[in-house]
């Protein structure tokens, strides 16, 4: 039997991945959207409204009073500070690497 994995939403937080392939002992991963293709250009295109979600959606949300009206150079900076883009690029150049294939799609909060 071919045991799936079907998970999204992980917004570039994407170890949680292998984690859960790894514990489900699954042949390979879906994910459905939501990923987190971010890299380092991402900041110069990204939406102030995504910059504002990424925060507001982080464990970090509580730290900083950030609005709709917060100047887009703060947004960025919080981002960075904690990583908020995620991991997709240690896997993008072959630091990390996914312990199962791994098929996604694009979500509504991609950098694509």
């Amino acid at each position: 039997m071919i045991r799936v994995l079907l998970i999204s939403d992980t917004h570039g937080h994407i170890e949680v991945i292998n984690a859960l392939a790894d514990k489900m002992k699954v042949d390979f991963v879906i994910h459905a959207g939501d990923f987190g293709f971010y890299n380092e250009s991402s900041y110069k295109h990204i939406s102030d409204r995504e910059l504002l979600l990424l925060i507001s959606h982080s464990s970090y949300w509580k730290d900083y009073r950030v609005d709709k009206q917060t100047h887009r150079h703060v947004l960025i900076e919080i981002v960075k500070r904690h990583n908020l883009l995620g991991n997709f690029v240690a896997y993008q150049v072959g630091e990390q690497k996914f312990n199962v294939p791994v098929y996604a799609v694009y979500g509504n909060h991609e950098d694509a």
